[in-house]
């Protein structure tokens, strides 16, 4: 197997994982996006309806 192509299979199975996070769980995926950057953070509910922050 291709290093080349193992790397991009890798990259596609994190991208996917990511995504499932964020459809399944909005709010650990708003946190692993900015929540961690600030200490006591909640996410608006504006963030989860889709809606420009």
């Amino acid at each position: 197997m291709n290093l080349t192509y193992l790397f991009i299979i890798t990259i596609a199975i994190i991208v996917l994982i990511f995504g499932f996070i964020n459809i399944f769980s909005p709010k650990t995926g708003w946190w692993l996006e900015i929540g961690w950057r600030i200490k006591d953070a909640e996410p608006s509910h504006r963030c989860f309806n889709y809606e420009p922050c």
